[in-house]
């Protein structure tokens, strides 16, 4: 179930989402041009490019420097980049099928596959380097794990967000995104981001 909490962020960000009559893909570039947005794949794929610098930073957290001086700034900056994202996702909402599912470069129309895809990588890339701060475990992990809590809630709170909104035009990705995440499952249920278990449909 959602938490009080993450049902209000996510209700909020969701809140008006609808679909529009389909327009005509006469040139991928120009729809996306016409709409000053990028398609769920073109969000995803910057997304995920620039979380790689601050995230792959988690990897090299240890027992001796797991401190909050330490993870403070690096999941600042996560979370911050994560938030950016949501609102342009949000721009997403109400624009036709032809825009939201549009490859990288607009040229055309991203498979239901892929986009799973880099709805997984996302999510493997971040909760797979959180689970890294998580196995440090004892006192130093207790002092930051608020600060893994809030990325995760984040995270949890735009792909809701992305999900809900290409479910407006397409069927199919929430179900194929379980099928590509057993490997950070525990880690998403551990942290409690009840947003994404309950919208993913990640069993307990």
């Amino acid at each position: 179930m959602f938490s009080f909490k993450s049902l209000a962020v996510f209700s909020a960000l969701a809140f008006g989402a609808m679909t529009a009559a389909a327009a005509p893909l006469e040139n991928g570039n120009s729809i996306l041009a016409r709409c000053g947005c990028s398609s769920a794949a073109g969000i995803l794929t910057t997304l995920t490019d620039d979380l790689s610098v601050p995230v792959g930073e988690l990897k090299y957290i240890t027992a001796s420097n797991c401190t909050l001086d330490v993870l403070r700034p690096i999941m600042g900056e996560i979370t911050t980049t994560i938030s950016a994202s949501i609102v342009e996702v949000q721009g997403l909402i109400g624009q036709p099928a032809e825009v939201i599912l549009a490859t990288v470069d607009g040229t055309a129309q991203i498979a239901i596959s892929d986009l799973a895809q880099l709805v997984a990588d996302l999510l493997i890339l971040v909760f797979g380097a959180i689970g890294v701060v998580l196995n440090i475990g004892g006192g130093a992990l207790a002092a930051v794990l608020p600060l893994l809590v809030v990325v995760g809630d984040v995270l949890g709170c735009f792909v809701a967000l992305l999900l809900n909104v290409v479910g407006g035009v397409a069927g199919g990705l929430t179900v194929a995104v379980l099928g590509l995440i057993g490997s950070i499952v525990q880690i998403i249920l551990r942290l409690n981001v009840s947003v994404l278990i309950s919208v993913i449909g990640i069993p307990l």
